[in-house]
């Protein structure tokens, strides 16, 4: 196989998975290992990546989240959201096209 075949194989999507599974697992171990500044610093700077990724994916967080300051964002600013609102605006907030309320999953999730 050559290696510009590879982003046409379906273990593509397995591989990245398990890639994606190690980040999180390494940011955990080192989270454990933060005293309570370096912790909640972590914190904030996911909190600002989730915010950040959900202005610009997802036009029903774009709108939802017009009023918040582009900086930095307290947890508490953050409007609350119930899921009967989530399931009658379902195309506007989900930012994987390929999930549908009928599938609950695209073609690409993996399972298990």
């Amino acid at each position: 196989m050559q290696w510009w075949q590879f982003r046409f194989t379906p273990m593509r999507s397995v591989i990245l998975a398990k890639v994606s599974v190690l980040k999180i697992a390494w940011g955990a171990w080192r989270f454990a290992r933060g005293d309570g500044n370096a912790i909640a610093c972590r914190q904030r700077a996911r909190l600002q990546d989730l915010v950040r990724y959900a202005r610009s994916a997802s036009p029903y967080y774009r709108l939802r989240y017009r009023h918040l300051p582009p900086g930095g964002v307290d947890l508490q600013s953050l409007p609350p959201v119930t899921k009967r609102d989530l399931m009658e605006h379902f195309d506007e907030w989900v930012t994987d096209p390929d999930i549908t309320p009928a599938t609950g999953a695209g073609p690409g999730s993996v399972s298990g």
